[in-house]
């Protein structure tokens, strides 16, 4: 079932088809590149968030909708329109009046990361010896505020995971903040040794969802949170979360 789900969905989410399929105030959903929810792979987007979607769409009898965009983009887009979605939005107090919250997703540790070879990295470990350095966060990300609560000063934003990592690598950062199983994820996605990075401490939490417009209509998303909770009770859910890799909710 789960395979005939995800299977008849997808076959629309080429970039041919996608947007001739989606009817007015109908959910459009944005992506960004934040493995293992989502990734662009060839011309295609991947991931739990993208299986999801396609599963919940084949269930309510419709074609796949799906953009990846820059994580930014995304953010701002579904917070400004009126039938955008985004995943995975971190549910975060500044956030809770912006976005209409349908779909919990998993929880996430937003965690440290650092290169071995930068001094050892025996930092990575103690959050006042990390005050003092050069922090890379992705651009938008909500957890910078974490980082300023902190008082953080030195931070630099990123525009992916891939851009992170290579920062990392060239010393021009010296630890990476993000989402612990996005960060991981990434890691595998590239070809950068995943041993090559050392994982540290930890400064917050938040629980990530499938996000949508705020004046996104109350049926279109009650649409989907039916067809999510039909996929949880056949297994679906169950079963996508074992291939990602995601613990259980």
């Amino acid at each position: 079932m789960l395979n005939s789900f995800i299977a008849a969905a997808m076959i629309l989410l080429s970039s041919q088809t996608i947007a001739q399929v989606r009817a007015s105030g109908e959910i459009e959903w944005l992506v960004g590149d934040l493995p293992p929810f989502a990734w662009k792979e060839g011309n295609k987007p991947r991931g739990y968030g993208v299986d999801l979607i396609a599963a919940m769409a084949g269930r309510m009898g419709r074609s796949v909708d799906i953009s990846p965009v820059p994580w930014a983009r995304a953010v701002a887009t579904t917070r400004e329109g009126d039938h955008y979605g985004v995943l995975p939005l971190a549910r975060t107090p500044d956030r809770e009046d912006q976005y209409r919250w349908l779909i919990k997703l998993t929880q996430v540790r937003y965690t440290f990361f650092a290169h071995r070879k930068q001094e050892g990295a025996a930092y990575i470990n103690d959050i006042d010896a990390l005050r003092t350095r050069k922090i890379g966060v992705l651009r938008g990300s909500p957890i910078t505020n974490n980082l300023q609560a902190a008082r953080f000063t030195q931070i630099v934003t990123a525009t992916n995971y891939n851009d992170l990592l290579r920062l990392l690598e060239l010393g021009a950062i010296d630890a990476a903040y993000a989402g612990q199983p996005m960060f991981l994820a990434a890691i595998r996605q590239t070809s950068f040794p995943e041993n090559d990075f050392v994982t540290g401490v930890s400064l917050g939490s938040a629980n990530l969802y499938l996000g949508a417009s705020l004046k996104l209509d109350g049926d279109e998303a009650e649409r989907w949170v039916n067809a999510y909770k039909a996929l949880l009770n056949d297994g679906t859910v169950a079963k996508l979360r074992r291939r990602y890799d995601l613990p259980a909710l």
